[in-house]
């Protein structure tokens, strides 16, 4: 016997095993089974350990129609806040890189967002699972992988690229045949090259077999890219069983919602009552509503789409991650504010917000001034936290004292133009005057405004050239933001100057803040319709303001317009031949208040500032007159507190 000899076989059985073995098709890719099997939550989270199918029953449909093996191209889920979406999302771009490789696009608002998402939420995944560290290479370095771009399988069959729809240059020059756009209602409607989410789109069109998972919660309704993905869809909303009588129905918000306002209420044992048996159902009782062997199922207002887009609405309440007394007090603490129902509608309901979109008639507000109580120059009562906002122009620089209290409400003062550019000395002085006049309080003393907010949208250089005389916590620069995703205020990290290797940033002394106008004006003019001053909101006006105070205040209007591309979007459009300094500087002092912590204060916190003032020391002035301050000479206007200009105060701080 040799040391080597060779078995021979049949050639023609050997092409035929060779060629059923690349002819047979490939198993289901059950994503939900490969989920319990690979995907263990770490100690800490909500729910530690192996991913458990009868904790989120609602999420076997969205990872079956995301699987390859269903007809549809597209998957729409829109959610609820903290529900477990992003979840969802990594279990689809985990399991089918597993099971199916196949390039996968990642798309998140901002490439700083995608890479936060890596570091903070994906990274982390894949450690937690003996199976996804075994596929990827996530720890090599000196590659893309390393910079938090993209992972890849450690056989090179397949990578999940990371995006921002921000980006244009991230959505192009790269074809992929599955796609994840996460947070889709917070992308911009123009990301400089047109519609993001049809750029994101067109990254899939060579494929026919494409799937492309939109996940998020709602913003505002008009321009809600998840509302109009899923109102395109099946639109399926899911059904619970009745733990009762075994009906199955729509577990819906206005139910919930008549027992939290019901007299006597108790948000800690909230219920919604069965429409077939009238049996209370309690969150105690979730395993047994959300149960599939109980008949709780997925319902389609459109089946017949299914073959092309799956879309589905799920709320927070449905999920064991929110409790039922947290969603009531939210809710009882939310109602009367438009800003923070649209929170609660985003966050808890999964649902857009129809936000106000024309204010008020403008006679109708004068007259609700000339009728008051309220004194030109004199700070009510009431309302002792006190901003400015400026706003720069050509010629002028044209200001608006408002005095703010609790309860949401506020009170216009006074408003003034200073004649002359920001560039100009004696503008300067004046705006320095105003910047640091001690303002009468009804309820005694004298106060300069706690905040000043100016414009440095335009001359943004000249404007800090004055800015930076005056302390950081008293005087900042703002500039406005179109976008309904934009927050209420929000640092500018830094501004960048120049092109290639002479590009250099400028912080601006940390003290320049983008402004979400655009929720700042749907907030107003909801609460300028509301006529009792102790409702929460109410607007009040000094008298003496004059007219055209008025129609400046109310010039803007919500109105489709289209974007580049031919989407079309809601904006905010002043009334023709209207100017809108009035709307803006209420931007800024509502704004610059919102940083001073007017949104947060509690009951107590508005007593002790009001006790501050009551008590500053100083003796309670007569009305301020405007053209005082601007044009007597310094000695002549009102008394300013002593607040250093010019000298940096090292313990100056932001409230």
């Amino acid at each position: 016997m040799t040391a080597f000899e060779p078995h021979l076989t049949n050639a023609a059985w050997l092409a035929a095993d060779v060629e059923a073995s690349v002819m047979e098709p490939p198993p289901p890719v059950d994503l939900a089974a490969w989920a319990v099997d690979n995907v263990t939550f770490p100690k800490g989270t909500a729910r530690p350990g192996r991913y458990n199918r009868k904790d989120f029953p609602f999420f076997d449909r969205v990872l079956e129609v995301l699987s390859p093996d269903h007809p549809c191209r597209f998957v729409t889920l829109a959610k609820g806040a903290q529900l477990g979406g992003t979840v969802v999302a990594m279990i689809f771009s985990c399991g089918t890189t597993d099971l199916d490789p196949a390039p996968l696009l990642y798309t998140h608002p901002t490439e700083p967002n995608a890479r936060r998402w890596m570091r903070m939420k994906f990274r982390p995944f894949i450690r937690a699972s003996e199976r996804l560290r075994r596929i990827f290479a996530t720890e090599k370095t000196k590659d893309a992988s390393a910079t938090g771009s993209y992972v890849e399988r450690n056989d090179g069959r397949a990578t999940i690229q990371l995006a921002g729809a921000a980006s244009p240059s991230s959505l192009s020059e790269i074809s992929v045949r599955r796609q994840v756009q996460d947070d889709l209602s917070k992308w911009d409607d123009d990301n400089g090259a047109g519609d993001p989410e049809g750029q994101a789109d067109s990254r899939s069109k060579a494929y026919d077999d494409a799937k492309i998972f939109k996940n998020s919660s709602a913003l505002v309704a008009d321009n809600c890219r998840i509302t109009k993905s899923r109102l395109a869809g099946t639109d399926e909303a899911w059904n619970v069983a009745c733990p009762h009588c075994g009906h199955v129905h729509p577990l819906e918000w206005e139910n919930l919602r008549a027992n939290i306002e019901a007299e006597g209420a108790d948000p800690a044992n909230l219920f919604v009552a069965c429409p077939n048996c009238a049996g209370k159902i309690y969150e105690h009782h979730r395993p047994l509503f959300n149960s599939l062997e109980r008949g709780a199922c997925w319902k389609a207002k459109h089946p017949e789409r299914e073959a092309v887009h799956v879309s589905l609405h799920l709320p927070s309440y449905i999920s064991p991650l929110a409790r039922w007394e947290e969603m009531a007090r939210a809710w009882l603490a939310a109602k009367g504010d438009p800003g923070a129902e649209q929170t609660f509608f985003n966050d808890w309901l999964g649902l857009a917000y129809n936000r106000a979109g024309e204010a008020p008639p403008a006679e109708k507000l004068k007259a609700r001034a000339d009728n008051g109580p309220y004194v030109k120059g004199m700070v009510p009562a009431g309302f002792p936290l006190t901003a400015l906002g400026f706003d720069c122009q050509g010629d002028r620089v044209e200001g608006q004292l408002v005095a703010f209290g609790p309860g949401r409400r506020r009170v216009v003062v006074d408003y003034f133009v200073v004649p002359g550019h920001i560039t100009e000395d004696e503008t300067r002085r004046q705006l320095d005057r105003l910047a640091t006049a001690a303002w009468p309080h009804a309820s005694g003393g004298r106060h300069p405004a706690d905040i000043v907010a100016i414009d440095g949208n335009a001359w943004t250089d000249d404007v800090f050239d004055w800015a930076r005389k005056h302390p950081r916590s008293r005087v900042i620069m703002v500039r406005g933001s179109k976008s309904d995703v934009a927050e209420i205020i929000a640092p500018i990290r830094r501004d960048a100057e120049g092109k290639g290797r002479r590009r250099r940033t400028k912080t601006y002394g940390n003290r320049f803040f983008n402004v979400g106008v655009s929720g700042l004006k749907a907030t107003l003019y909801e609460f300028l319709k509301r006529e009792d001053p102790l409702a929460r909101g109410y607007v009040g006006f000094a008298r003496g303001l004059g007219e055209e105070y008025f129609e400046q205040l109310t010039s803007e209007r919500r109105e489709e317009i289209s974007t580049r591309g031919g989407r079309k979007v809601f904006r905010w459009v002043p009334k023709k031949g209207m100017a809108n300094e009035a709307l803006d500087t209420m931007n800024y002092a509502e704004a610059a208040a919102t940083l001073k912590g007017w949104t947060r204060m509690d009951d107590e916190a508005w007593e002790a500032l009001m006790a501050e003032r009551a008590q500053s020391g100083q003796q309670a002035g007569g009305q301020i007159d405007i053209e005082d301050v601007l044009l007597s000479t310094p000695a002549a206007s009102p008394q300013p507190v002593p607040v250093a200009a010019g000298k940096p105060d090292p313990s100056d701080r932001l409230a």
